[in-house]
């Protein structure tokens, strides 16, 4: 037995060193060892550190990504994947150098698996970082509204929910913040309308400010705007009292004619104009223009309100002092009394004049007719001419300026009788006379 194992022995030590070189052989043609790189992003552990400093930091030109170089067989390198790789930058290596400015934090690389069987490159590489005090301001929210509402709806106002918005980072970020501002689309919108809007930063110069910098409280706000439907009214206005005697209103005016509502469908429809309440612009006793200021939000049903900017009217009414015209009155129509026995009473003239004061729309209507005039003769006891003052009753809102005369011609009947018969008989005289001398 011995024999036949130590026969050829050579051979056999041969055959077996073949074998062996053989199978290194096909192993590495088979799976041979490989090189191969990986993008690793970096964990970045007790940032805590900075933040109880009162800091923040700023990763610097994409460090805290690494290309970390592994060499392996083949049947490993394609199991692994940039998960397999540990890259670790702890904060807590510049704890005691917590300073305003740029830092370098060393990458700790490691692996979860196949570590004893891959030879890992990674060389030495940092987490550059950049350390500033943080600031934290509160910013009121500017709401507003972007696009066009529906024909014959406007936007009656925007609000915000919440009104103010929480902002941490950077000083020299936070700084620049000048207005916060939520923007909402009302495109064809014919109804109130809430929408959800992330907030906004600008600057002074109205440029927006990147906030990836920025820790928003509630970076989203609920922003709503009240669309209303709009229409033109006119304005109504009357006044109450009257101005003193002698004077009239001549016009009433004001600045604002019609004014533009707002409101639902409902409560506009019914709605023609504003009407303003006569006791609101009282004229009594007054000798002059009057100007009153009104609050037009008053008088403005429920659930509607102004859409212009302006709320109140300048009324003015114009008072003016009663014009003067002239009547003539007929003679003939003027009512006498107290005539005494045996006398005739005649008027000079066939018209007086009558001088009145009264307003426009008067003047313009006023005729004799409207007139009752008399003369009372009872102390004129005498024939002879007289000049007498007329009793005048006029209209209501007429006022008779002074007195008004007239010249009478007073004669007794029986004087004109034997002065008939004188006038006859002188004349027969004269005729016979006439006759005589011809």
């Amino acid at each position: 037995m011995l024999k036949k194992i130590t026969e050829n022995l050579g051979l056999k030590i041969l055959a077996i060193l073949f074998a062996v070189v053989l199978w290194l052989v096909v192993v590495n043609v088979e799976d041979p060892e490989i090189t191969k790189t990986y993008t690793v992003e970096v964990t970045q552990e007790n940032t805590d550190v900075v933040e109880d400093a009162g800091m923040v930091y700023e990763v610097l030109d994409s460090s805290d990504t690494i290309n970390v170089t592994v060499t392996a067989k083949r049947s490993i390198i394609e199991n692994l994947s940039a998960s397999d790789f540990n890259a670790v930058a702890d904060f807590s290596d510049i704890k005691e150098e917590l300073t305003e400015g740029e830092h370098s934090l060393l990458i700790y690389v490691s692996m979860n698996r196949y570590s004893s069987q891959v030879t890992v490159d990674s060389g030495v590489q940092y987490l550059s970082v950049s350390l500033e005090e943080e600031m934290t301001q509160t910013f009121e929210v500017s709401a507003s509204f972007t696009g066009t509402v529906a024909d014959g709806y406007i936007v009656s106002g925007v609000t915000c929910d919440p009104a103010t918005v929480k902002v941490s980072g950077p000083s020299s970020v936070v700084s620049q913040i000048a207005t916060a501002k939520a923007v909402i689309d009302v495109s064809d919108f014919t109804s109130d309308v809430t929408q959800k809007v992330e907030v906004t930063f600008y600057n002074e110069s109205n440029e927006a400010i990147d906030s990836d910098r920025l820790i928003v409280k509630k970076a989203k706000v609920a922003v709503t705007a009240d669309i209303s439907m709009e229409k033109t009214v006119t304005l109504d206005f009357s006044y109450s009292g009257e101005p003193a005697d002698g004077y009239e209103v001549a016009g009433i005016s004001s600045d604002v004619n019609e004014v533009t509502i707002l409101g639902d469908t409902e409560a506009l429809a019914e709605i023609s104009s504003i009407s303003i309440p006569a006791s609101v612009i009282d004229i009594s006793g007054r000798s002059s223009d009057y100007t009153v200021e009104v609050n037009l939000e008053k008088y403005l049903p429920d659930g509607v309100t102004l859409s212009s900017s302006s709320s109140t009217a300048t009324v003015t009414v114009t008072i003016s002092p009663y014009g003067n015209t002239v009547v003539k009155y007929s003679t003939s129509d003027i009512v006498t009394s107290g005539i005494a026995d045996g006398m005739q009473v005649a008027f000079s003239a066939g018209k007086v004049t009558i001088e009145v004061s009264c307003d426009t729309d008067t003047s313009d209507s006023l005729s004799a007719s409207d007139f009752t005039v008399s003369a009372d003769f009872t102390d004129i006891t005498e024939a002879g001419t007289y000049t007498i003052t007329l009793d005048v009753e006029a209209p209501d809102g007429v006022t008779v300026s002074g007195d008004v005369t007239a010249e009478v011609v007073v004669t007794s009947t029986d004087t004109t009788e034997d002065d008939s018969t004188t006038d006859t008989t002188d004349s027969e005289a004269d005729s016979a006379e006439d006759t005589t001398q011809e």
